[in-house]
């Protein structure tokens, strides 16, 4: 739905912001690369029915193109996710990050009507890890 996509975009942006963090990759990044190659700037267009045709063209492109159905569960067209490049390190680091990625959740989720219904999951190799480097540096042999 062009409303989903236009707050993805948004939510990626915000956590963009945050310290640390160096890019965050999903759909909404995919549709501005593929806007700025066609000569049509780099962002999202703000005009509801130019958003409507960019978000129709994203379910041909997902059925084309595997750099978009990489971030999409193409069974349901339900679930999508974004990446987040960078960040601290360690444990307390993506705790710390994680926590500020749901507060920015909770206040854009609120605020756009694109994000309802939707939940938030806290997953990805980075994060494992991490944990399971925290436990380890815990476990000392005697």
């Amino acid at each position: 739905a062009p409303a989903t996509i236009a707050a993805l975009d948004s939510l990626a942006q915000r956590i963009e912001r945050e310290a640390g963090v160096g890019s965050v990759v999903g759909l909404p990044t995919l549709l501005r690369f593929r806007r700025y190659a066609a000569g049509l700037g780099d962002a999202l267009p703000q005009d509801p029915a130019q958003l409507a045709q960019a978000a129709a063209e994203l379910e041909t492109l997902l059925l084309q193109e595997p750099a978009f159905a990489r971030f999409v569960d193409l069974g349901s067209l339900a679930d999508t996710h974004l990446t987040v490049i960078g960040g601290p390190g360690g444990e307390a680091g993506y705790r710390t990050l994680g926590q500020t990625i749901r507060t920015i959740w909770d206040q854009e989720q609120a605020r756009l009507p694109g994000l309802k219904g939707c939940t938030l999951q806290l997953v990805g190799q980075g994060l494992l890890q991490a944990k399971i480097g925290g436990h380890l540096r815990q476990f000392r042999p005697p």
